[in-house]
């Protein structure tokens, strides 16, 4: 169990205790910043371990991998400067990886110790960790969980406990054992548990002891998982008291690490595609720009739309409309469209069409975004 440093001061609650114990865990072998731990246990010794926002950076990068290049991050013996960076480097990866506004940290929280909104902080990027680690995209083998008549389009659409409640479900199934509906009471005796390690790791977990008490028998659970190195900070007395957060943490960092689901590719509908990699312009793949520009304009043109500047030609959007259609099909009215937008005001109005059919294709931020592009 991960330890905290006693120091005076402002006491941290349990619930909080949790959350620095989970960056404990998940950083603590990070030799970067293995250093900093352990964190203190009152609430001014953690905002001076958070206030330059680089384990922020790391916790990040914990919930989905690569979203942050360290190499650029400033580690030690930093001015405000060097402070303001990480953190402008920090917000701006949390935003990408889907942290909505209202969860935000602002600087001026992290340099005067707000330690409420730190925890609140702390808190979205977990959930957008635990969101990752059940993501048909990371798990394609989620398909095993589609009910009957569904397609794998619903299972997409999904939350994290839903999916999570589906695997252990499909698991308990395979034991003979009675469905769970919540993760709180009916977690608590731990057979539930049980149940799935022994689906999952059969050759280690083939027969448990059946005369150990409720304690007895959380504390074992908890002893077998601790030798798969997961981040988790799950206790017996979070399986006993059923505590949903935490029991919810454990089965996503479990699920990640091994659903036991076998993947097996769904067939596809034929697609008619109006272009092919075979008749993009030779000039898209040489052109000079980043890396990034040339994957998009190949990307654009192997949908049919011709691109050469990302910037010129998708300023007015309508060339964004182009690939939302393309991408599914009916989600954009053209009635609406002004194809001929030949002044600022024109152009703002396809752009809000834009954002307004990606709002039911993707996920998009509110407000005028588009303005620090276009």
């Amino acid at each position: 169990q991960v330890e905290v440093q006693v120091e005076e001061g402002i006491p941290l609650t349990a619930e909080e205790i949790k959350i620095l114990q989970r960056v404990q865990q998940s950083l603590g072998a990070d030799s970067a910043v293995s250093h900093r731990f352990p964190l203190g246990n009152n609430q001014t010794a953690v905002n001076r371990a958070f206030q330059d926002a680089v384990l922020l950076c790391k916790m990040i990068n914990v919930a989905v991998p690569g979203t942050v290049d360290d190499r650029v991050l400033t580690l030690d013996t930093m001015t405000s400067q060097d402070q303001l960076e990480n953190f402008n480097l920090m917000i701006n990866s949390a935003i990408g990886i889907g942290v909505s506004r209202d969860q935000l940290i602002s600087f001026q929280d992290l340099q005067l110790g707000n330690f409420p909104k730190l925890i609140s902080f702390l808190t979205a990027i977990n959930q957008v960790g635990l969101r990752a680690k059940t993501s048909p995209q990371q798990h394609p083998e989620i398909q095993n969980l589609m009910l009957k008549d569904e397609e794998f389009k619903d299972v997409m659409k999904l939350q994290p406990r839903d999916i999570l409640k589906r695997w252990i479900n499909f698991h308990l199934e395979k034991q003979s054992q009675q469905p769970i509906t919540n993760f709180s009471d009916e977690i608590s005796d731990s057979k539930a548990y049980r149940n799935l390690l022994t689906s999952l790791f059969p050759e280690k977990f083939s027969s448990w002891n059946s005369e150990l008490g409720i304690r007895e028998a959380a504390q074992d659970v908890v002893e077998k998982i601790s030798e798969f190195k997961l981040p988790t900070t799950i206790s017996a007395d979070d399986i006993i008291q059923g505590n949903e957060s935490e029991n919810l943490m454990f089965m996503g960092d479990l699920f990640h690490f091994k659903s036991g689901l076998k993947y097996v590719p769904l067939p596809k509908s034929p697609v008619a595609r109006t272009s092919s990699y075979e008749t993009i312009p030779e000039n898209v793949f040489t052109d000079d720009g980043t890396r990034e520009e040339r994957i998009f304009k190949i990307w654009m043109n192997s949908l049919g739309i011709q691109v050469g500047d990302l910037s010129e030609d998708l300023s007015d959007g309508l060339i964004l409309l182009q690939m939302l259609d393309s991408i599914e099909a009916g989600c954009v009215d053209w009635s609406k469209v002004n194809k001929s937008a030949n002044n600022a005001y024109k152009k703002n109005r396809k752009l809000h069409n834009f954002h307004r059919g990606g709002k039911e294709t993707f996920i998009f931020p509110g407000g005028n975004w588009w303005e620090r592009y276009f």
